[in-house]
């Protein structure tokens, strides 16, 4: 469980919690007066912040802060008491405990960000399910991942990480829980987060009358956020389909060195991975691909050499494949519009040498390619992973 570091009366630090190793500081700079606040920062392995997130509860005014270090961090205002802490598995709770029934079901917070800070809503439509797709959890529905604008991961050539925005997602909200003081609990599944300016956004919960009518006092409201790498979502390919997730651009000139795949369950059904270029639109051609692969992963990369080692240049754009045989599983968040693409295409065929669009979806799903970075003057060539729309090593929980 990350520790909860007390700096001074009004501020208090959460270091490198989860992969991501965000960092948090509950509580703001103002030395006189505890802000009912929590800043997540995102170094990037970099050494300085690359992207922030700061949430704050409208209309909370803080009388006083009461600390507790068994149990987290609590802030007392008239009868709610905003509760922050973590939990073993490096997730961050903020729990809203209420003495008594509230006035209005209506809880929002502003979220104030970086301009390349994204939140998508996951939540999936009764033909998704109908399709066979699926929430990982329970706490996945209507929920929102949070992304950042630039992804890849860099290393040297000894394996150092120079830089790592892995797949671009850098946390995850997850869907709400209202606990009765009777143990009786709800999920409230009226989640909204909408843009304000490419700065600012607003986060609402709403809890339905009859929940709050029906409970017993005192009672919680549980928020949950995280910094998951992998999509919170999968579902199966058709057989004899070939799908890509892109566009893409890397960051600079290099060579393909693997291809790379995120299976959620075990699966023995053949798959080969491919990059394409782009039109434009839709992938193009055929540049780098892998050799067929049976190989069982459990919610875990595959990770299959590329045959061609093709170079990149970083004024292109590309689209990263996987091309399946039968029902094989992969892992996605919703994102984007237009950000997967498939086609028809025997496997028995072998990869088209040209993409042929057949159908538009608004998928991340969870694939990659790691390349070489061209170098000069003797320097040893570092190594960048150029993945699919958000999806990569990154991982964590707010």
């Amino acid at each position: 469980m990350a520790e909860i570091i007390k700096q001074s009366d009004t501020n208090y630090i959460i270091n490198k919690i989860g992969d991501t190793e965000a960092v948090i500081i509950i509580g703001g700079e103002n030395p006189d007066k505890f802000e009912p606040s929590a800043h997540i920062s995102w170094k990037c392995f970099t050494g300085a912040e690359k992207f922030f997130l700061n949430i704050s509860p409208r209309s909370v005014i803080i009388d006083k802060e009461v600390e507790t270090f068994v149990d987290g961090v609590r802030i007392k205002t008239g009868d709610r008491t905003d509760h922050i802490d973590t939990t073993e598995d490096e997730r961050l709770k903020w729990f809203v405990h209420l003495d008594s029934k509230p006035k209005s079901g209506v809880f929002e917070w502003e979220l104030r960000h970086n301009d390349g800070v994204i939140f998508n809503h996951q939540i999936l439509t009764q033909q998704d399910i109908d399709d066979g797709a699926r929430y990982k959890s329970d706490s996945s529905k209507n929920s929102y991942a949070i992304r950042c604008n630039k992804r890849n991961r860099y290393v040297d050539s000894e394996g150092n990480v120079l830089a790592d925005y892995g797949t671009g997602k850098i946390g995850h909200i997850y869907r709400r829980k209202f606990i009765s003081g009777d143990g009786r609990w709800w999920w409230i599944d009226t989640l909204e987060i909408t843009p304000v300016t490419p700065t600012m956004s607003m986060m609402k919960v709403t809890v339905p009358q009859e929940i709050l009518d029906s409970a017993t006092y005192p009672a919680i409201l549980n928020d949950t956020f995280g910094w998951d790498q992998i999509g919170t979502l999968d579902r199966t390919t058709a057989g004899n389909y070939l799908y890509c997730s892109g566009e893409d651009q890397p960051a600079s000139n290099g060579t393909i060195t693997s291809i790379d795949y995120h299976s959620p369950y075990n699966d023995s059904d053949a798959k080969t991975l491919a990059v394409y270029t782009d039109d434009g639109t839709n992938p193009d051609d055929l540049v780098d691909y892998s050799v067929s692969d049976t190989t069982q992963v459990d919610n875990d990369w595959l990770q299959l050499t590329a045959q061609v080692g093709y170079s990149v240049v970083s004024s292109a754009t590309y689209w990263i494949g996987l091309h399946a045989s039968g029902g094989v599983p992969y892992s996605y968040d919703n994102g984007a519009s237009n950000t997967q693409k498939d086609m028809s295409q025997a496997y028995g065929s072998g990869l088209p040498a040209q993409f042929t669009l057949s159908n538009n979806s608004s998928r991340d799903m969870s694939l990659r390619a790691t390349y070489t970075v061209a170098g000069g003057g003797g320097r040893p060539l570092p190594q960048a992973v150029l993945s699919g729309p958000f999806s990569g090593p990154l991982n964590g929980v707010f």
